[in-house]
């Protein structure tokens, strides 16, 4: 009973009825029967009949009604497969097309019902006023058919929705806790996420680009934008929770449908999401779930070549969010304590909870990278190339971000490299044993240089990772010219420079002596040992030329003159 009353008052506006029902008390007052009898309605015969066939004007209006009903129902099932109904009783003009009908039936019914004692005045004037109301509800049903139509899928009612949700959809949605499961499946279909979700799919599988991205970027705005530093970690995980449940459920429909504009929205808003979230330093992120979905959504876009003109931008975007987080990184050696600084500071009382700048670090170094290293890695598996094309670039432009960064102390720096390093050094692998050879050098031959006469701690472990792919490439006869010469070019150019001459002649050491070892390889093809011979040649000028170089003009300028 108390559904029913509640529906009841959902679907008619009461103001409206009670106008009505004035009205006719208003028409029994004398001084206010002034209607002119223009259509002569008093030399009607029986007063009672003309009622009666206004009335079943009215009751046949009822199928106009059941037809708005059931069209609007139909464009809400259409996207809702439940509760399509409480968006019928939301529906502006559904409740002014039903008020309108129950307040011209209410009022022919008392007119029917009156006009047998009333006076020939008020009769008239009720034959009038029923005539008006009665050819009034019969023009103004098309209009409200249409405008009742447009309601059902308009953009301001997806808005509205969006407005309405509330914290108890977004907890409901987070934890679903309730021990009756009838009422657990009745609180989540009636959620507004969910609604919205059920919307938005609906869209994507009808080519309506628009409605999604709406609902997207409204969505945004009211979850994530209000989300700051101070914001409790409660609210941070529900708002991430409730966000991700959308986009997960739009990410697998829109790379089916090859909705390319769905896609870019959702994936910009992804992204979006984390750069809000290094913009507010935000840090409780461990095992977010908007990670687990940009890594998803990437590997749908690389197995997917419909999306062929979005491939070739998914690293860049995903670089320029790790950089962010780098750069918003500002906390102190004692905040952030690293191996090295531990190892430093023995004598140091040590205070192993886990804060959230600790947390914080602990995700920068391994579990962000995973947004760009696992899609990297499924490209390449895929042979993707459109992918992973000079793949180097973007690593290499990451790799100067650490090391240019203003924030980062010497010992975190040092640390978050070597953790990048490492991850960088089994995609090279990777590349090599899926036969990609070309441009997958992660460092650059002047990015080693540098680091070398700024005395980095990783500045000579950078060298022999040089080295070391060299060999690799040789093992599997793909080293390319260019290859050694970029080698050389840091012998060629660090020979010259005023720095710490032990630093330096350990460089080139290290460098000759790995070019003699490919030249002894029994893999190495004749067109690697010209060239090998025509780089150290070209070295061995600046030994006989340098006097600093003197140590290895001695070692090793013979060697070389017998090539």
């Amino acid at each position: 009973m108390k559904e029913i009353i509640q529906t009841i008052s959902k679907l008619y506006n009461g103001k409206l009825i009670f106008c009505f029902m004035l009205l006719f008390i208003f028409v029994q007052i004398p001084f206010l029967q002034i209607i002119p009898d223009y259509f002569h309605l008093q030399k009607i015969e029986s007063a009672e009949s003309y009622i009666l066939r206004l009335f079943s004007i009215i009751i046949g209006f009822s199928s106009f009604i059941l037809t708005i009903l059931l069209v609007v129902y139909n464009a809400f099932s259409k996207k809702i497969r439940r509760n399509s109904f409480d968006f019928i009783l939301d529906n502006t003009w559904i409740k002014l097309t039903f008020s309108l009908f129950c307040g011209s039936l209410i009022f022919i019914s008392l007119s029917v019902f009156t006009i047998q004692i009333a006076n020939i005045n008020t009769i008239i004037t009720l034959l009038y006023f029923s005539s008006f109301i009665t050819f009034g509800n019969l023009f103004i049903q098309f209009p409200l058919i249409i405008l009742c139509i447009k309601h059902s899928s308009s953009y301001d009612t997806i808005k509205e929705l969006i407005k309405k949700v509330t914290e108890i959809d977004i907890s409901n949605l987070y934890d679903p806790n309730n021990e009756n499961d009838v009422n657990l499946i009745e609180n989540l279909e009636k959620n507004k996420l969910i609604q919205l979700k059920d919307i938005g799919v609906s869209a994507i599988k009808e080519n309506d680009w628009g409605l999604p991205q709406t609902i997207l970027n409204d969505l945004y705005e009211k979850l994530i934008i209000p989300l700051n530093k101070e914001t409790e970690k409660k609210v941070i995980f529900k708002n991430l929770y409730a966000y991700n449940f959308i986009c997960r459920h739009f990410k697998k429909v829109s790379v089916e449908e090859i909705d390319e504009i769905t896609v870019s929205v959702l994936l910009n808003n992804l992204l979006r999401t984390h750069l809000h979230l290094a913009n507010n330093e935000i840090r409780i992120l461990r095992n977010n779930p908007i990670d687990e979905t940009i890594i998803d959504l990437y590997r749908l876009l690389i197995e997917n070549n419909n999306f062929y003109n979005q491939q070739s931008y998914l690293l860049n975007k995903v670089i320029s969010v790790i950089q962010e987080h780098i750069k918003s990184m500002n906390y102190s050696d004692e905040e952030v304590p690293t191996m090295d600084y531990n190892m430093q500071n023995l004598k140091k009382e040590r205070n192993y909870e886990m804060t959230i700048p600790k947390n914080y670090w602990f995700y920068l170094k391994t579990e962000l990278p995973d947004i760009l290293f696992k899609p990297l890695q499924i490209a390449i598996e895929n042979k993707n190339k459109n992918v992973y094309s000079n793949f180097c670039w973007q690593l290499n432009n990451l790799f100067d971000t650490i090391t240019n960064s203003k924030t980062l102390t010497e010992y975190q720096e040092n640390e978050i490299f070597q953790e990048y390093s490492y991850r960088a050094r089994r995609i090279t692998d990777l590349a090599i044993n899926n036969e990609i050879y070309r441009g997958i050098e992660f460092y650059q031959h002047h990015q080693i240089e540098e680091w070398i006469i700024q005395k980095k701690k990783y500045g000579l472990s950078t060298l022999y990772d040089f080295s070391y792919l060299l060999t690799k490439l040789n093992n599997k006869k793909n080293l390319y010219n260019d290859h050694i010469d970029d080698f050389f070019m840091i012998a060629r150019s660090i020979s010259s420079k005023k720095i710490d001459i032990e630093l330096k002649l350990n460089v080139i050491k290290i460098i000759v002596e790995d070019a003699f070892k490919i030249f002894e390889n029994k893999k190495s093809e004749q067109y690697v040992k010209d060239e090998i011979v025509r780089q150290l040649k070209w070295l061995n000028d600046y030994f006989l030329r340098e006097e600093e170089l003197s140590e290895l003009k001695r070692e090793y300028s013979d060697k070389i003159e017998k090539l």
